[in-house]
């Protein structure tokens, strides 16, 4: 009834923390009562149509009177899709340990092996679980057992791998920072998570826009530095 519903919404304002008017905003948008509309331009995550999986993407259009998002893939200048709201997240909601000092050069990606200007530096222990882990406490499992009774927080901050920043988002999206610390922490268990493995069958494939050759130095036009130029082929998986 009423009484319950009014409850229900009670309760989850008074988990959430924040300025009373963003507490109730977010607290409306998460039950869907609020429909919100995107600047046009806006980063967000879109599930593309023909595999079924999250894509950086930006916002195309308003909303239409269905309450559908258009988004423009990055990864495919060109492609436009209509989502349903289900279907488009905030990039900027994403959790993720991300800093500017952590941009670095030119280079290869760790992860899937292609070249690009602009490689990230992914801490294998996200920055915000450093405290859980630094010495004296032990590191995580899987570094306990590879001989590493404990890590200073120097130690954590330099333990990393050099991704590109497709490879480093889709790290993101497939779980959290406790997650990641916890169980995710070297490169040989980041690339067993079963969508990080998904995600680089799927990037192996591809190439990134400015990549830098390899024998020149010189920066590829964008539209001629891909393998293929459409989307994956239309796939039955299922969205997480």
């Amino acid at each position: 009834d009423d009484d319950d519903d009014d409850d229900a919404r009670g309760s989850v304002l008074a988990q959430r923390e924040g300025p009373a008017a963003m507490v109730v905003v977010d607290a409306l948008r998460s039950s869907e009562a609020l429909q919100w509309q995107r600047a046009v331009g806006a980063p967000v995550l879109a599930v593309l149509d023909a595999d079924g999986e999250w894509h950086e993407a930006t916002v195309a259009e308003p909303l239409d009177a269905a309450g559908r998002q258009a988004v423009a893939f990055r990864e495919w200048p060109g492609k436009r899709q209509r989502c349903a709201r289900d279907a488009v997240r905030d990039a900027s909601r994403l959790v993720d340990d991300d800093d500017p000092d952590d941009e670095r050069g030119a280079g290869e990606c760790v992860l899937c092996g292609r070249d690009c200007a602009r490689l990230t530096f992914h801490h294998l222990v996200p920055k915000e679980e450093h405290g859980r882990y630094a010495a004296p406490k032990k590191p995580p499992a899987p570094l306990a057992a590879s001989g590493k009774p404990v890590m200073s927080r120097h130690e954590l901050k330099t333990h990393g791998v050099l991704c590109c920043r497709p490879c480093h988002s889709a790290v993101h999206r497939a779980a959290t920072n406790s997650e990641l610390a916890a169980t995710y922490c070297t490169l040989e268990t980041l690339a067993a998570h079963p969508d990080v493995a998904r995600w680089l069958a799927f990037a192996r494939k591809q190439r990134l826009p400015g990549i830098l050759s390899a024998a020149s130095g010189s920066t590829r036009d964008a539209s001629s530095s891909r393998r293929s130029g459409a989307p994956p082929p239309r796939s039955t998986a299922r969205r997480r």
